[in-house]
């Protein structure tokens, strides 16, 4: 068995001569259609299992009236086009069970949401402030009202009273 390390948007049949399996993770939501494309052409008669792509829900207990602005917010940021590439985002998923089926390979989604509760409160807290970053990224205007959401929301996920679920998605293509 071998692992390697490589640039999967430049990936290739030839440079998966041998394998028998391909994974990724945490990957498709930062991928374009063309980008994906690529990808199962190059995965497509060999098992492949894609982990972690987000679809774009997220759910914050208790509940709080900016919550659905800022999601909203980050999902735009999930699909914004960096330096001449649109990203997927939560739409990554679905439109990679296309790919494999414009190749004749049948693809299985299944959900896969991360739960982080008071066990976790520190993972909650640094996840928190990296989604209000991207969302305060992609709508500036967010800043002024995010500041005292984002002061409250943190010290809640510090101390524990935040719950978070984030949907997440796993794909298995290619197997029987």
């Amino acid at each position: 068995m071998a692992t390697r390390r490589a640039d999967i948007t430049r990936l290739t049949a030839a440079d998966l001569a041998g394998a028998s399996l391909v994974t990724a993770s945490a990957l498709l939501d930062m991928l374009t259609a063309e980008e994906i494309e690529r990808v199962v052409a190059a995965c497509a008669g060999r098992p492949t299992l894609f982990t972690l792509s987000v679809v774009g829900r997220v759910e914050l207990t208790p509940p709080h009236p900016l919550d659905d602005e800022v999601a909203k917010a980050f999902n735009d940021h999930q699909r914004r086009t960096v330096a001449g590439r649109t990203l997927l985002g939560p739409d990554a998923p679905e439109a990679c069970v296309a790919a494999f089926a414009r190749h004749g390979v049948a693809a299985t989604v299944r959900p896969s949401p991360w739960r982080l509760g008071p066990e976790q409160a520190a993972l909650a807290a640094e996840w928190f402030a990296g989604w209000l970053d991207a969302a305060r990224e992609q709508r500036p205007e967010l800043a002024g009202p995010a500041e005292a959401y984002g002061r409250r929301r943190l010290a809640q996920a510090r101390a524990g009273q935040l719950g978070v679920l984030v949907d997440h998605r796993d794909l298995l293509a290619g197997c029987p």
